[in-house]
């Protein structure tokens, strides 16, 4: 991909001032045009344009019948008054976690409304001061919580798996005392990968990825089934599991527990999702539908989306991560995956999730440094040789947020005190910044993408603050990343249109508590 300066404008409309002040730096010719080709996308116009163009993606993948992306799940409408003890499972690509969650009831009010309506009762308590989050955050305790690592020997879906996610939930059933082991445990299994939803407590194993190989004889395999029969077979404990959601779900589900005004779901960190509850429509496939619910939250799969910015924001290092960053594939990424290769492609993720991004500065850096553009007192370069591995999050983080030093990335890459200039981490500190903003702008785009598709499906918003829920390390430990993704969509002239304004919000420990507000809403006192 060619990067000269002729394909770049020379000044983005988003008061990209970092970008203004690194290109009246002494900057090379390498600096230079990275910075504007990494840039080059970032401009309200295009976040806008290319935000109605995903809303089309995200509209074709409803009407189509495929299983790859905009995955149905029945609702979950948590009203504040759920309570009870819950055991919960969450799968990770890394981790599998096991907790025990009681959610307290309020405190000296619930009995003098017992008999109401949970849905009529829940906005007089919030008008009564009496349901504040932070009073619902509180009700929630974890009991006891353990975490396991999954080995790559151990990342084989069969039958193997199952029993050892059922010899650690037996291990933590021991170390608590809230819930018995002769009665039926209502159960939360929070499953961090594609799901196809059987019914609110039931799902089927799709697929998985981070790693693990799912054995022919378990795709498609009933989760609800699978753990419930292995834990009565080995231990003779009875589980009833109350619901199986998506980690995207799980927060969803804990952060509209939490903050009635959540609407959307985010998660950013290797890898890049949202969830949220749509007006079911008759022009969604019947798959999409769920036996015509009215209200249906989606998975979205986001990273298979926007395949419309591969010829506006990507560039030269895209394509050394993924060569469809070539050319605008002929494919669409959320429809298919590549007939040529049968690979998948995951234009969104690539371009702003974390793994990626620490790589895309890596890559960066190495070809500044093949130009003698950076670190030219250094000789030893191999620090920055490694794929994935030479530059970590959190030395990103670092750099950003203490106005990185010449120590901090002398002490990162072992290097020798005093080779490292100051004009080195500045132009170090651009890079990031550069590809931390079209990050940024790549997620508005899903952002303003999924407003616009709310609000056809469902309607205007009641309020004019929205609140987006999140988890992830890029958009927890980026602080500069919040707030620019914050700044990109409220000053979007679709937000500007509805009147609507968004605010971010961490969900906390979100796939253990969303697992369990999700199982509290499966029980009959909640209906």
């Amino acid at each position: 991909m060619d990067s000269s300066n002729s394909h770049f404008p020379s000044e983005p409309n988003l008061s990209l001032s970092f970008l203004s002040s690194a290109l009246n730096f002494e900057t090379g010719k390498v600096l230079r045009n990275g910075l504007l080709e990494l840039s080059r996308g970032v401009k309200t116009d295009v976040i806008n344009s290319q935000s109605s163009a995903m809303e089309a993606d995200f509209m074709e993948a409803l009407e189509e019948g495929l299983k790859l992306c905009m995955l149905p799940h029945h609702s979950v409408k948590p009203t504040g008054l759920e309570t009870g003890d819950f055991l919960v499972i969450d799968l990770g690509g890394l981790t599998l976690r096991v907790a025990v969650i009681s959610i307290h009831p309020h405190s000296g009010l619930v009995d003098s409304f017992e008999n109401d309506n949970p849905l009529e009762l829940a906005p007089r308590l919030i008008a009564r001061g009496s349901d504040s989050s932070v009073a619902r955050r509180d009700r929630i305790e974890i009991v006891v919580s353990k975490k396991w690592n999954i080995s790559n020997a151990c990342k084989v879906v069969d039958a193997l798996f199952f029993e050892l996610i059922v010899s650690k939930i037996f291990e933590t059933l021991q170390d608590q005392s809230v819930i018995a082991l002769d009665k039926t445990i209502v159960v939360g299994v929070t499953w961090s990968f594609p799901l196809e939803t059987c019914s609110y407590n039931s799902a089927r194993i799709l697929l998985m990825g981070k790693g693990y190989d799912l054995t022919p004889e378990f795709r498609g395999a009933n989760i609800k089934e699978i753990i419930e029969s292995t834990m009565t077979r080995l231990h003779g404990i009875k589980l009833e599991i109350g619901a199986v959601v998506n980690d995207s779900f799980a927060v969803y589900a804990a952060g509209k527990y939490l903050d009635s005004t959540t609407e959307l779901a985010l998660v950013l960190g290797t890898g890049f999702n949202m969830c949220y509850q749509l007006t079911s429509a008759s022009n969604f496939h019947d798959i999409k539908r769920l036996d015509n619910e009215p209200d249906i939250l989606f998975n979205t799969e986001m990273s298979f989306f926007g395949v419309g910015l591969v010829d506006l924001f990507s560039s030269k290092y895209d394509y050394y991560i993924d060569s469809h960053f070539g050319a605008t594939p002929k494919f669409k990424p959320h429809l298919s995956t590549d007939p040529a290769t049968n690979a998948i492609f995951q234009p969104c993720e690539l371009l702003c999730s974390g793994r990626y991004i620490v790589e895309l500065v890596r890559l960066v850096v190495v070809d500044l440094i093949k130009a003698g553009e950076i670190f030219p007192n250094q000789k030893n370069h191999s620090a920055t040789s490694i794929p994935y591995e030479s530059i970590t999050g959190e030395f990103l983080s670092h750099l950003m947020d203490v106005q990185g030093t010449t120590d901090l990335v002398e002490q990162y890459f072992d290097w020798a005190s005093g080779l490292v200039l100051e004009s080195d981490v500045t132009k170090l500190r651009s890079v990031v910044q550069a590809i931390i903003q079209r990050s940024a702008a790549v997620v508005a785009v899903a952002v303003i993408a999924s407003i616009r598709l709310i609000t056809r499906c469902n309607g205007p918003f009641r309020g004019l603050e929205i609140t987006i829920g999140y988890i992830g390390s890029v958009i927890e430990h980026l602080d500069h990343f919040r707030e620019t993704l914050t700044k990109f969509v409220n000053l979007s002239p679709t937000l500007t249109e509805l009147g609507i304004s968004i605010k971010l919000r961490h969900v906390n420990d979100s796939s253990l508590v969303g697992g369990a507000i999700a199982a509290a809403c499966s029980l009959p006192s909640h209906e």
